[in-house]
This record gives C-alpha cells, sequence and structure tokens, in this order.
C-alpha cells in the first residue's frame, strides 16, 4: 500500500482502487494533497475556485470576509483593498477611491486642490485650493502655502506665482469687480492699477489720488500720486 501515490493537490480521493484522479477540490475549499474529502475551507482574504490546492489571496481591489468562499468581492467606492484584504479600508485624506480601488494612493486629488477628510469617491470631491492659498503637488490634505506677493490666488491655485499674461492682456483679470463676479477661480499677476499683498485672492485697487500702470505691485504705497495737473477720481 506504501506504493500507492498520495492524491495530488487540487483533488480529493474518496473511493478505494482508484487508477485515475478526477475529482476535483470543491469550490469554496482547498486541497493540498492526499485528501480524501475537501474539509478545508477557504480562509479569509482569499478565494478557492475548484481545483485549488492552496488559498489564493484575493487580488488588489477586492477582499473577502467570510471563510468558504471562491470569489473575492470587488472594493466599494470610498475605500480600497490591497492584496489578501479582509476588509476594505476607508480611503484616506488626499486621495479618492472610485470602486475597484487597489491602493491608498492610487487616485491622489490632482494639483490645485487638497482634502482633508477621508472617503472621498471622485476627484470632484476634492477641494480647489484655498483663496489666497496655492497647492503645488497632488495628494495634499492641506494647500502649500500663501500666494506669493504680486500675484492673486482666487481658487484652484497650483503655483505661488500664476502668470497668464501676455503682451496683449493681463490674463483674466478684466476690470476693477471681475474677480470677485465672474472670474471666481481666476489666477493671475497683479494687473495694472492694482497692488496684491502676500496671499492674496483677487487685487486690491490703487487707492483714490493714485495710479499704477505697473503689474505686480504688491503694497499701496507702490501706487503712484495723481501726477500734477490731473485728478484721480477713482480706484484701479
Amino acid at each position: 500500500s506504501t506504493q500507492c501515490a498520495p492524491c495530488p493537490q487540487g483533488y480529493f480521493c474518496n473511493t478505494t482502487a482508484i487508477v485515475k484522479v478526477v475529482n476535483k477540490c470543491t469550490a469554496g475549499y482547498y486541497c493540498p494533497g492526499g485528501d480524501i474529502t475537501p474539509t478545508l475551507p477557504c480562509l479569509r482574504g482569499t478565494r478557492c475556485p475548484t481545483g485549488s490546492a492552496q488559498p489564493d489571496p484575493c487580488p488588489a481591489g477586492q477582499y473577502q470576509n467570510r471563510t468558504g468562499q471562491s470569489a473575492c468581492v470587488t472594493c466599494p467606492s470610498r475605500y480600497y483593498c490591497t492584496r489578501g484584504s479582509v476588509n476594505p479600508v476607508i480611503c484616506p485624506a488626499g486621495s479618492y477611491c472610485p470602486t475597484g480601488t487597489n491602493s491608498s494612493i492610487s487616485y491622489l486629488c490632482s494639483i490645485g486642490t487638497f482634502s482633508n477628510t477621508t472617503g472621498l469617491s471622485s476627484q470632484g470631491q476634492c477641494t480647489s485650493c484655498t483663496a489666497g492659498y496655492y497647492c503645488a503637488t497632488a495628494g495634499l490634505t492641506k494647500p502649500t502655502s500663501k500666494c506669493t506677493r504680486g500675484y492673486y490666488c482666487n481658487r484652484g491655485a497650483k503655483t505661488p506665482t500664476p502668470d497668464s499674461y501676455s503682451k496683449t492682456s493681463y490674463g483674466t483679470y478684466a476690470g476693477e469687480t471681475c474677480v470677485n463676479r465672474t472670474k471666481a477661480s481666476s489666477n493671475d499677476v497683479c494687473p495694472p492699477g492694482h497692488y496684491c499683498p502676500i496671499g492674496s485672492a483677487s487685487p486690491v485697487g490703487c487707492p483714490l489720488g493714485t495710479y499704477s500702470n505697473s503689474s505686480k505691485l504688491f503694497n499701496s504705497t507702490q501706487c503712484a500720486p495723481c501726477p500734477q495737473g490731473y485728478f484721480c477720481n477713482t480706484t484701479a
């Protein structure tokens, strides 16, 4: 009898006088070899399809919190599942996790945004960078720092010195009230007639009695007095 071979891995041999092994291990169980019947249920965090010799860890992006299962479950949105996960893990701040996410850093809030809350499922739930600040890298949980003086960062700034200036225009800023009303997400060089202290959300108009035809001012003292023979009765 010692010359009879053990039942091979992935199979069970539940009768005597077997010539050819045909009984594959039942789905949800594993048979490491020499098995009479499938008695070893698949472990949590693994899957055992028909004919399994050993439990197969759930692939990244899936999980299994029950024993004796032949397949794993897709990781739900707002969570991530690494290889062999028993339970989904809540998506961390600075990231978002759509269905089937396999890592805490698979989907980072993009440059110009941040998130200080957990459990996001899409990029659209990341927060646009705070007014007066910029967000220079992906995956931030708070803004990087304040916008540089001489520039303004209304919302969603990616750099401390946003600059869409050209010789024919001053970027997205087109007038005294445009930043506050129709250009709520603009970020640019401080335009002529204005000054922008560090951390400016929008340009500040040069005060009455002054003017400026230069850009990148950052202090009201840089606005020039109205010249002799003229009067300046509006701001900016």
